[in-house]
């Protein structure tokens, strides 16, 4: 990409620091840059020429969260809070930029320096704003990248999972019942559905996600989260609760997920016995502050045990995701419970003062008002909102063929198209595949011009090449405004389900899917199969 004469010296004019970087395939260190300015140079003690080539882990510490950003492809500016080289903390600004047709052509990236925070005084209020650095910058970039990866790693494994199970299934059901080979089959099926969970709970760990949440009660969730923690414990322990506490819309899952592994630190910090107090009351913040709280009501959940402290070098530390100071420690437990907790909107503080104490304070966004309050809707990520520039065009069209409808496959994997193929045959489905999204689009031109447009679509959000799944999704529905599209893919969350039904799409589809599984989807489109 050439940047323009007079853009280039525009660019190197402003002190926040800009660079453009390709929309390619986002590889673990983050695509090339394309151009960097003056500024950005200069933060990363560089000649902008020498910058140009490097992947995006060049001009940041850490590129996990601008690749998150890259890879949802937000239509708008989308701010995100990172790091320049040093670790210095700043504010990026990522935005696409986009052909008169709409594609992304490339991204502009911008920077700009956060400023420090005063040192803390013993004792107080303590935040952590991201991962904190670590003493083994190797080490680091290693988990940033299995974190980076895990989601597509993830899709991968499911894909090949799906390619598996159905062709299994279709020879389980025409042999003999309980003949040798049958059984050895359905051993072989038992397997791969157990590295299905796996997957999912591998996904699970890694991903960031937004879990299905309701209007909870938090006192009962704590007495429960206590009572459970201290059983056969010397411990001492008192819940004080607010006796009007908020509400909050929670995942009470997660919540007590948090509130045990507090509590069982402060236990393991007392191994002689001793005293745990647990406090509820609901707090309004006024105005930004602490933390990067956002004004609002929250209910403040505090853990205080009467230890030996925690050591002031370890403090900055205690988030990080590989820190420990248990023998048989893994380093997970406080910063799942910090995600968890920001998911929610939140935030958590620790206080500590060696052979006093240390309370953690967890505030979580309350409800206020009394009347009862159902599940708020998912939000339509940006990524996912209808594109202007593909307008609907109304077209009158046969309704679905009942009993047996025609389906159109888009994916990427041979393996899922095979068996996707063989298992609407199975059903005496009429069925054509695409391994593109232009192959796609292109079969459901044909169709409509025929006459007979497919009655669903089962489309992979995971498309590799130009066009990924919701970009297909949106040029199908200018074609044909009330297509049937089913998404399918092998990363997912609870919240990007409901975004995508949000959207349009008549279902989900998480592989590996069964082919039970696959007829409760058309039979849920009122298509019997």
């Amino acid at each position: 990409m050439a940047v323009n004469h007079h853009l280039k010296i525009a660019l190197d004019l402003v002190s926040d620091a800009v660079a453009i970087i390709d929309c390619g395939p986002l590889a673990s260190q983050g695509p090339p840059i394309l151009y960097a300015n003056r500024a950005l140079a200069a933060a990363c003690g560089m000649d902008p020429a020498a910058l140009v080539g490097q992947p995006l882990a060049a001009i940041t510490a850490d590129p996990a969260p601008l690749l998150a950003a890259l890879r949802i492809g937000h239509p708008e500016p989308t701010p995100v809070k990172g790091t320049l080289p040093g670790r210095i903390p700043c504010s990026w600004l990522c935005a696409p930029i986009r052909d008169a047709s709409g594609r992304i052509l490339n991204y502009i990236l911008t920077a700009k320096p956060l400023p420090a925070s005063p040192a803390p005084q013993p004792g107080a209020l303590r935040h952590f704003d991201g991962p904190p650095p670590s003493p083994d910058k190797w080490s680091q970039d290693m988990v940033d990248i299995v974190i980076e990866s895990s989601r597509f790693v993830a899709h991968e494994f499911n894909n090949a999972l799906t390619a598996i199970l159905l062709p299994v299934e279709m020879v389980i059901d025409k042999l003999p019942e309980g003949g040798d080979l049958q059984e050895k089959l359905k051993i072989t099926h038992d397997s791969a559905r157990r590295a299905a969970e796996l997957a999912k709970d591998f996904l699970h760990y890694f991903k960031n996600h937004t879990s299905t949440r309701e209007r909870t009660q938090l006192a009962p969730l704590l007495g429960r989260s206590l009572r459970l923690a201290t059983c056969a414990q010397s411990i001492h322990w008192n819940l004080e609760s607010a006796d009007s506490l908020w509400d909050a819309q929670v995942n009470a899952g997660d919540i007590e997920r948090v509130v045990l592994n507090l509590v069982r630190n402060a236990i393991q910090a007392m191994p002689g016995g001793g005293r745990l107090l647990v406090k509820a009351f609901n707090h309004s913040q006024e105005s930004s502050g602490n933390g990067g709280l956002l004004p609002g009501p929250y209910v403040v959940i505090s853990v205080r045990d009467w230890g030996p402290g925690i050591p002031e070098n370890h403090l900055p530390h205690l988030f990080h995701s590989r820190f420990t100071t248990k023998p048989d420690g893994n380093g997970c437990g406080l910063p799942i419970c910090h995600q968890i907790i920001r998911d929610h909107g939140g935030e958590i503080f620790v206080q500590s003062v060696p052979n006093i104490g240390t309370a953690f304070h967890i505030f979580i966004p309350a409800i206020t008002s009394t009347a009862p309050h159902a599940p708020a809707p998912a939000p339509i990520p940006a990524s996912l909102a209808p594109d202007p520039l593909l307008p609907a065009l109304p077209a009158p069209l046969p309704p679905p063929a009942a009993g047996h409808p025609a389906i159109l496959v888009i994916d990427d994997e041979e393996g899922i198209r095979f068996s996707l193929r063989e298992t609407c045959r199975r059903l005496h489905c009429p069925v054509e595949l695409a391994a593109t999204g232009e192959a796609g689009i292109q079969l459901c031109r044909d169709r409509l011009r025929s006459g007979h447009p497919f009655d669903i679509t089962i489309l992979d959000i995971n498309l590799r090449g130009s066009l990924n799944g919701i970009e297909v999704f949106h040029e199908i529905r200018r074609l044909h405004p009330d297509a049937t599209i089913v998404a399918t893919s092998g990363q997912y969350s609870e919240s990007e389900i409901k975004a995508y039904e949000s959207l349009g799409f008549s279902g989900f589809l998480p592989k590996p899917f069964s082919i039970e599984e696959f007829k409760v989807v058309l039979s849920r489109l009122a298509v019997p199969a």
